[in-house]
């Protein structure tokens, strides 16, 4: 990170009115150390194939065997770092009080939390039904309502994420109670909250209704007592799902009309 970069990071900071600054996330960075550990692997394993055959050793087969696998993955991952820091280099993401800013070559963008709206896109990744990794994607709109996507490119998305979504909800929060006092509805992509309760996919689901709030396998379900299906929508089709998530518990609780 460059001084110039601080320094302008600072200043749009102050004229978007973010804060307090909160902590910085950086691009991923290649491991070079682990690619060196495959390349020195391979090199031994070349030596033990070329040494075996030389004495006419039977565990020849086997080390080429594992020579080839070693050096593939050696190629593989090198290739894969020098794409994945071209793709990262010049990025980085730093989070305020009341916004984040979001650095890309030479280009800054800027984002309120009061003012944006996000749109996550988690995917739980498993093998033999055990989850090995789970992916992050996010798409924010910047104070000139454009799109921007942030993905695992910047590390630590695990927790970056969450603390965009609880900043989103915490500053919208007391306007979209507003909107609903004020007997206005507050729409959330695919479902849409008024006074009444819950509505989406042709489904009005009233306050008193609700007997669930289930999250699970990257879909909302919303349960009722009535005989009759849940209101079900993907995650990644509503917007600030920290925020709608609480008002449809805080609804529920209090019987809201």
């Amino acid at each position: 990170m460059q001084i110039d970069d601080v320094q302008r990071i600072s200043e749009a900071a102050a004229r978007a009115g973010l804060g307090r600054h909160v902590k910085t996330y950086e691009a991923v960075r290649t491991n070079w150390r682990a690619i060196g550990k495959l390349g020195i692997a391979f090199v031994v394993l070349v030596a033990v194939t070329v040494l075996g055959y030389a004495v006419q050793v039977e565990i020849l087969e086997a080390a080429v065997y594992f020579a080839l696998i070693t050096g593939l993955a050696a190629l593989f991952s090198t290739v894969r770092g020098l794409y994945t820091g071209q793709q990262n280099s010049g990025k980085w993401l730093e989070l305020f009080e009341h916004g984040l800013i979001f650095k890309s070559k030479e280009r800054l963008r800027v984002v309120r939390y009061d003012s944006t709206s996000v749109i996550q896109d988690l995917v739980d990744h498993r093998r033999n039904g055990v989850t090995t990794r789970v992916t992050h994607a996010y798409q924010i709109r910047d104070l000139d309502g454009q799109a921007l996507r942030l993905r695992e490119g910047i590390i630590n998305a695990q927790e970056w994420g969450p603390r965009i979504q609880e900043g989103v909800a915490a500053h919208q929060m007391p306007t979209a109670l507003a909107t609903l006092g004020s007997g206005s509805p507050v729409e959330f992509g695919s479902i849409t909250l008024s006074p009444t309760g819950v509505s989406g996919y042709g489904t009005l689901v009233r306050w008193t209704e609700i007997t669930d709030v289930d999250v699970a396998e990257g879909r909302l379900r919303i349960k009722t007592a009535a005989k009759r299906p849940p209101i079900v929508s993907p995650i990644s089709s509503l917007t600030n799902f920290n925020l709608l998530y609480a008002l449809i518990e805080r609804g529920r609780g209090s019987g809201q009309r």
